[in-house]
């Protein structure tokens, strides 16, 4: 293995356009003379800009929005910040001995140094660069790689480990043993799968993140270095210093599919934003450019003498950006009556090229209150509890559920936030508007008067829909007092209209119900008639009343009385007359 005393460069390329650039951009570091240079990988050729850093540059990251590369300087201890904007050294942030690989992570916020001469990792604190961390690692290490999620990192130990660092609490969480003199380290875009090459070995580690144990060892060229992963996982590119080639090892089933021949002794490797095009740097004074597409050179960039240098999944934030796809992008629920669901599904989706973290799904502003959210785990979703993990391709849904307490225009916005680096936090707009089904009864109330008992009496009553939504009419029953002779008659033949429950009243429509009064006894009688419907003000009541008159016959005189009568009466030779006196309340006949 070269030695890192040995004047050489290394290559960064952005995988997002930056902000206030035309293109991705690829910074060389140039060890000979302390400067980094620029190529446009839209052209493939150098913009003529050189950054000038610290003693030896090595090592470069960018961070994912592409406003800073980080620069390790081998032979000062530092890291140098670049501007992109202006391609200045915005800041010089002092670190361990020999820096050699570094990292971004995916949030942008923390930056891992390996510190080659003095077995540890520095960790720098984007905001205001300076380091917050140093965690010691193994012997001799070299390159570092954070995972999608952000949650850990790997460190190459040329002395035959594998350091995984926990990011909450800096320390290293456990020690997985390698092959011969691990050097570069790239992740999948899932996080499931670390590759680790091993540079005397000649062969690349593969490691279960779930376990951290290797799984499976690749054979590939001599004096493999560089690793980088495409932006879907299916295959890793690893450098054979050596060999002069690159290895496509197939990630389905952990063998090399493809052999490309690249310049005189390469080193690092990154790939652009697309995925399409692998950029390698070979020390003998080139970057190759691999099309993904034929796995063939593509294009070639003389760089002079510099001797271009790079290791690890250093370009990893820059390119393995997740993606949220919300769909529908908008939801107006219409009409919905007042305290009804309206329910829909929304369907997260990754489309990026990295796992996609959801931290929080919320409503905002307006009528919050009236659109509910259900995330799954039998609640309506399969997103499940938050945060919750989105596969490249992937995909989850949640429901909103509209349920509006009052009448007129009804609105929100659903904000979902997660680690999509282009929009943070998605505002989705949600509307609807409630409407109000009204009840109502003519009569409002009804009194029979007086009917004879056992005699029927009967009221048409009109149920009609006075509100702005349908109304339905679930049950209609007469409740306390002298209920059982005061009976309904629905429809269908029967009395009514209305027909049989539940029965459903347009918007300005009607239907009638009969009920019929049959005293059973005299006095005064008396129930409520109760509608239960979908107005809001439901139940409904209807007092009905009626007086029960019965009729009584009495004759005269009274029995004690006849005998004397009758005597009388044949005495005197005269007819029985019968008189009837009327006791009841109604006429006698």
């Amino acid at each position: 293995m070269r030695k890192l005393a040995t004047f050489f460069t290394c290559l960064v390329t952005t995988l997002v356009a930056h902000l206030t650039q035309a293109a991705p951009f690829a910074y060389i570091t140039n060890l000979n003379n302390g400067t980094v240079s620029v190529i446009d990988t839209s052209n493939n050729s150098l913009t003529g800009t050189t950054v000038t850093v610290g003693s030896s540059p090595l090592g470069a990251a960018m961070n994912p929005l592409g406003t800073r590369v980080y620069v390790t300087n081998n032979g000062a201890g530092t890291v140098s910040v670049i501007d992109t904007s202006n391609n200045t050294v915005a800041g010089t942030v002092t670190v361990g001995s020999n820096p050699h690989g570094v990292a971004v992570s995916p949030a942008g916020t923390r930056v891992l140094v390996v510190n080659n001469g003095s077995q540890s990792v520095s960790v720098i604190n984007t905001s205001n660069n300076t380091v917050i961390a140093t965690i010691p690692v193994g012997s001799t290490s070299h390159g570092v790689a954070v995972n999608p999620s952000g949650t850990q990192a790997y460190v190459a130990n040329g002395s035959g480990t594998i350091s995984v660092i926990d990011m909450s609490s800096n320390t290293v969480t456990a020690t997985v043993t390698g092959g011969i003199n691990p050097f570069g380290v790239a992740i999948n875009p899932t996080g499931t799968r670390v590759y680790v090459t091993n540079n005397t070995g000649s062969n690349v580690s593969v490691i279960d993140t779930s376990n951290n144990t290797i799984i499976a060892t690749v054979p590939v060229g001599s004096g493999p270095k560089g690793v980088v992963m495409n932006l879907t996982g299916t295959r890793a590119y690893v450098v054979n210093n050596n060999s002069g080639t690159v290895s496509v090892i197939d990630t389905s089933n952990n063998t090399v599919s493809a052999t490309v021949t690249v310049g005189s002794v390469p080193e690092g490797v990154a790939i652009n934003p697309s995925g399409t095009a692998v950029y390698v740097t070979n020390f003998g004074g080139t970057v190759s450019v691999i099309d993904t597409s034929n796995n063939t050179v593509s294009a070639t960039i003389a760089l002079g003498g510099s001797g271009p240098y790079s290791i690890g999944q250093f370009m990893m934030p820059a390119f393995a950006n997740p993606e949220l796809g919300v769909n529908p992008v908008s939801k107006n629920f219409g009409s919905v009556s007042v305290n009804t669901p309206s329910n829909q599904v929304f369907t997260l989706s990754n489309n990026g090229s990295s796992v996609l973290n959801v931290a929080n799904i919320a409503t905002a502003t307006g009528n919050a209150a009236m659109f509910a959210i259900a995330l799954g785990n039998g609640a309506g979703g399969t997103c499940g509890n938050l945060p919750a993990a989105i596969g490249i391709g992937g995909s989850c849904t949640i429901s909103v559920t509209f349920t509006p307490t009052s009448t007129g225009a009804k609105s929100t916005n659903l904000q979902i936030s997660s680690d999509d680096p282009a929009t943070p936090t998605q505002t989705i707009a949600l509307s609807g508007s409630g409407l109000d089904p009204a009840l109502g009864v003519n009569p409002a109330s009804k009194n029979f008067g007086s009917v004879t008992v056992n005699a029927p009496s009967s009221q048409v009553v009109t149920l009609s829909n006075t509100g702005s939504s349908t109304l339905s009419v679930t049950n209609i029953a007469t409740t306390t007092g002298n209920t059982a002779m005061f009976a309904i008659a629905l429809g269908n033949g029967a009395g009514g209209t209305c027909g049989n429950l539940p029965a459903t009243i347009g918007v300005g429509s009607s239907c009638t119900i009969t009920v019929t009064f049959t005293p059973t006894l005299a006095g005064a009688l008396s129930t409520n008639l109760q509608i239960t419907s979908s107005d809001p003000a439901s139940p409904t009541s209807i007092a009905l009343s009626g007086m029960g008159a019965a009729v009584a016959i009495q004759s005269i005189p009274t029995l004690s009385e006849w005998g004397f009568i009758i005597m009388g009466c044949m005495l005197a030779g005269a007819s029985l007359l019968a008189i009837r006196r009327n006791s009841g309340t109604v006429s006698a006949p």
